[in-house]
């Protein structure tokens, strides 16, 4: 007892005594405490229970052997009895000397002194761990029991694997009281064991955890090694099993602290494994296990016999199967199939042959095969019967006969089999009849063909010839089918055979003119086409053609004939064409004096008003002859099929204000009235030949105002009907066209009134020019007039739009002979010119222009001058002796590249009929421009004004 514990009285004494005999025959513990919870006496069923003696706890506080999680309902307690009151039986635990946990049942009472105060408590507490254990066994056990129930349940009524693995895990669950049940699929290829069914917390954990069934360390847990031994595997604590540590950190989120697995078998091979998983340590014990073991063994057996019924099942349709397929094979065969025996008894048959022979199946179960035969042909089929029955195999043609007597002819094969324990033979039939007919087509084509057939086989000797090949080689039937080849091929082509074989045999058909030879030694040609048959042999169609060749050299000594014929007019056209250009050269030479000189004579200050106007008559009269020269080249260009057609943008409305500012003097002389009216939806920019369109539409106007006398002339442009076609309009108020001269007026050299061609003058090709242009052009030009009334040309043209184009027209306004325009211009100009007075003209031009110039009466000479002076401008002649202009123009760019000149001379051509092949020519060369001869002020001044600004 302690020092500082009251001294007990003498009654006190008596009291413990009892107290001590009583406490000595008890097996429950009993122990006194004062009221700070201090043990003041300590039986000895509490050193049993607890495992500490009496001298280790009295003095010492209860606390001791409270777990902490208890202490506070302890308390509790102790304040209720501090207040005199009793607590009856409540469960807690305690600690053990020896660390375990002690269920106990405990009641509290308050002990009193004499006045009736409480001084302690009397706890009496009884050990309940072995009850409370049973009691847990029990329901553990219970649960289990109801688990198996559902099992069974799940056994007996499911119908697929997927469904009975699925409730048995959610059962264990459910039922079972487990956290967690899962059951792992092999999959034969990696041995993993895959989630089948899951149930409970961890269904994350099971589809993210590998599990294999082989001796890998994934393999090595519950469920891999009951997989793999066959028996039961479980793991008491998965904190300390050392083969859970492949997952055993993925276990502890989820609270697993034990596992059990089971192996599943179905028929009688390892096929995966049942895993439950539980929060508690040593949860499974043998009960359990013996209890979970027989329902695994229940669930192999019940999925075993699921897969023998899945089998029976599949065996079943597949039977099934093969029975319709096999009805439907033979149903559909296209042709008869029949099946008997060595006796030669009909046995199977399919319907197609019943229809063709016209037996109905008791007839047929009667009949003989033999009796489906003419009585000649039976002996042959017996013998192929025969062959069938003793070698396995054999086939036959022959004409089916039908119980009404129709014969069809039959390709029939036939194979022995072992039917029903016999030896049997079945055949098929497929109807020939069509390709009988076909050979009898053919044969008749063969033998009426009026070429020559021949077949050879893969060695070329000839096995089949048709009439008309024997008639052209002199040889009969017989004959001809023991040659050769090269019996009847010429000794002299005979070398040229072998390639021709190789060549069929590469392209797999052949043509070339033989020579052959006949029976009597005479050679023809022939020209023949051979075919690669599929056997390997050939087929060959000959035609005789030596007649052929006699007309082909006729034809060709004709043709050559008729070649020469056509050279000949292709020599006279281009005479005819080079006489043309000579003549528009050699008249536009001098033209270009007459009127340079005249222009410039015209020019003259101060010069008389009767030599101004004589002047003046010079150059209108010049340029009548010039319009009159062009009429003539462009109707020979066209009729020669020389006129090309340009395609580049340009603005339509522009054309037609240029053409009505290029006669605006002519019609003010006139007091006529010129107008120009353009549609709003006319596109700003097409695609086509300006330079045509303006030719037309200048002859079109021109005419309207040389034969207008009052009113005026309107030039107009509108949309067409068709959305890519413009139509182009000159309307006058002239005398108009008579209804009978209409046609007329576009054909070549004539006018409407010969008084008006005298009067007005002209050559009559103008509108005939127009209508040819845009007939090129792809479009019409049609007139509508009546006498008195005026008259409207229309030209319809297909014009693409452009998104943009060239908006500058050419301009003849005139030009004050300026003599600061060098000044202003300052350039070194080289004029290349071997006509002495177009030189004298046009450095007259430029002398009056304010410049020096220098000359040169060649190619070659300009050469050697650029070389001396380097000119800023040249004016190149094309046509001179020894180098002419554009081989000039090569020389000038050559010594430019090889000098390194930065800025290259400014190089104009100046030809008297450039036409786009020359004008190609000359940019290829690297000419900047061309001047068209007679060459004008403005076009000189125009030049320079652009060399000068480069």
């Amino acid at each position: 007892m302690p020092t500082d514990a009251p001294i007990p009285s003498q009654s006190d004494g008596l009291l413990r005594a009892r107290l001590a005999a009583i406490t000595e025959a008890s097996e429950n513990a009993v122990i006194t405490c004062d009221l700070q919870g201090n043990v003041l006496d300590w039986s000895p069923a509490a050193e049993m229970i607890y495992g500490f003696a009496a001298v280790e706890m009295i003095g010492r506080p209860l606390s001791t052997i409270i777990p902490d999680d208890k202490i506070e309902k302890e308390t509790h307690i102790l304040n209720r009895v501090a207040n005199n009151e009793a607590v009856h039986r409540f469960e807690t635990s305690r600690l053990s000397k020896k660390g375990g946990l002690v269920s106990v049942s405990v009641s509290v009472k308050p002990l009193c002194d004499g006045t009736g105060t409480v001084a302690g408590l009397l706890r009496i507490e009884r050990d309940v761990t072995l009850q409370k254990e049973r009691d847990r066994e029990f329901c553990r056990l219970n649960k289990l029991y109801a688990a198996m129930g559902q099992v069974n349940h799940a056994i007996v009524f499911s119908k697929s694997r997927e469904e009975l693995l699925d409730r048995v895990c959610r059962a264990l669950v459910e039922d079972g009281g487990f956290h967690m049940a899962w059951i792992g699929w092999v999959e034969e290829s990696t041995c993993r064991l895959l989630p089948a069914a899951v149930a409970g917390e961890g269904a994350d954990y099971v589809n993210s955890v590998m599990v294999y069934g082989d001796d890998r360390a994934e393999g090595r847990g519950p469920a891999g090694t009951a997989f793999r031994t066959g028996r039961p595997c479980k793991c008491e604590d998965i904190e300390k099993e050392a083969n859970m540590e492949p997952w055993r950190r993925a276990l502890r989120e989820f609270g697993f602290r034990s596992v059990a697995s089971f192996p599943i078998r179905v028929q009688g091979t390892p096929r995966g494994a049942l895993s439950m998983y539980a929060s508690e340590l040593n949860f499974f014990r043998d009960k359990e296990m013996a209890l979970l073991e027989e329902a695994a063994n229940d669930l192999s057996y019940a999925l075993t016999g699921l897969e023998e019924r899945r089998e029976r099942r599949v065996a079943e349709i597949t039977a099934r199967e093969e029975q319709s397929f096999s009805t439907a094979m033979i149903e559909t065969i296209p042709g008869i199939l029949y099946l008997y025996d060595d006796r030669l008894r009909f046995l199977r048959w399919n319907r197609h042959f019943e229809e063709v022979s016209g037996y109905t199946p008791e007839e047929i179960a009667r009949i003989s095969p033999l009796d489906l035969f003419r009585k000649e042909d039976r002996p042959g089929i017996l013998e192929r019967i025969g062959e069938v029955f003793e070698k396995g195999s054999s086939w036959a043609e022959a004409a089916f006969l039908s119980k009404n007597g129709k014969e069809t002819p039959y390709y029939l094969t036939g194979s022995r089999i072992i039917y029903n324990g016999a030896t049997c033979l079945i055949g098929v039939g497929v109807d020939i009849s069509q390709r009988v007919h076909a050979e009898q087509r053919y044969r008749t084509l063969f033998e009426h063909a009026p070429d020559g057939l021949l077949i050879a086989d893969a060695n070329s000797h000839y096995i089949d010839a048709n009439p008309s090949i024997c008639r052209m080689l002199g040889y009969s039937h017989e004959e001809m089918i023991t040659l050769h080849r090269s019996q009847i091929v010429s000794a002299s082509e005979l070398e040229h055979v072998p390639r021709a074989l190789e060549d069929l045999r590469r392209e797999g058909i052949f043509r070339r003119e033989w020579r052959l030879r006949r029976k009597d030694g005479s050679e023809f040609f022939a020209d023949t086409i051979t075919t690669l048959m599929p056997d390997g042999g050939t087929l060959s169609i000959t035609r005789d053609v030596t007649e052929k060749q006699r007309r082909e050299a006729v034809l060709a000594q004709a043709l050559e004939h008729e070649k020469e014929l056509t050279e000949e007019a292709r020599a006279g056209e281009r005479a005819k064409g080079e006489f043309l250009a000579v003549m528009s050269h050699e008249i536009r030479t001098p033209l270009n004096g007459i009127l340079g000189f005249s222009e410039l004579l015209a020019h003259t200050p101060s010069l008389p008003e009767e030599a101004l106007c004589h002047a003046r008559t010079i150059v209108n009269s010049g340029e009548a002859l010039l319009h009159l020269l062009d009429d003539v080249l462009d109707f020979s260009r066209i009729e020669a099929g020389r006129m090309p057609i340009e395609h580049e943008a340009f603005s339509p409305a522009q054309i037609l204000e240029s053409t009505r500012s290029l006669l605006a003097s002519l019609a003010t002389e006139k007091r006529l009235d010129m107008r120009v009216s353009v549609e709003p939806d006319v596109p700003h920019f097409v695609i086509g030949d300006a330079g045509r369109i303006r030719q037309i539409l200048l002859n079109l106007a021109g005419n309207a105002v040389k034969f207008t006398q009052r009113g005026g002339v309107t030039l107009s442009l509108r949309r067409g009907k068709e959305t890519r076609r413009l139509e182009f309009s000159v309307s006058d108020t002239g005398p108009g066209i008579a209804p009978e001269k209409i046609a007329s007026i576009f054909q070549p050299f004539t006018q409407a009134d010969s008084s008006l061609t005298r009067r007005h003058g002209g050559t009559g090709l103008g509108l005939t020019i127009s209508l040819r242009l845009a007939e090129l052009m792809g479009g019409t030009l049609t007139v509508e007039s009546h006498p008195g009334e005026g008259a409207e040309f229309l030209l319809a043209l297909p014009l693409a739009e452009a998104a943009s184009g060239n908006t500058g027209t050419p301009t003849d306004s005139p030009v004050t002979l300026d003599p600061e325009f060098a000044t202003k211009h300052p350039l070194r100009v080289l004029v290349v010119e071997d006509d002495k007075v177009n030189l004298r003209l046009i450095q007259t031009i430029l002398k009056r222009l304010g410049y020096e110039t220098h000359a040169a009466s060649n190619g070659a000479e300009a050469v050697e001058v650029f070389r001396e002076i380097k000119p800023d401008c040249i004016l190149m002649d094309l046509q001179m002796p020894e180098l002419d202009g554009i081989e000039a123009t090569r020389a000038i760019r050559e010594i430019e590249k090889a000098s390194g000149r930065k800025k290259s001379a400014y190089i104009a051509a100046l030809t008297a009929d450039i036409i786009p092949v020359d004008r190609k020519h000359c940019f290829e060369a690297g000419m900047n421009t061309y001047l068209s001869k007679p060459v004008k002020i403005a076009a000189i001044a125009a030049t320079l004004v652009e060399a000068s600004s480069r």
